[in-house]
């Protein structure tokens, strides 16, 4: 069990950039509503970026 919450932890660190990101650039730029797999999809690729300056 630590070993999945641990990994859970590491998850959102990593991703949490990304997820951030791409709400703000939603809350910015309303002129769609993104899916869930593409909002989840987005958030991953910008965690990517974002994950070396974060």
């Amino acid at each position: 069990m630590p070993a999945t919450l641990e990994a859970v932890l590491v998850l959102l660190v990593f991703l949490a950039p990304g997820f951030i990101a791409v709400r703000v650039k939603n809350s910015l730029l309303p002129y769609r509503i993104p899916s869930a797999f593409q909002e989840a999809v987005e958030a991953a690729v910008a965690s990517t970026i974002l994950l070396p300056v974060w």
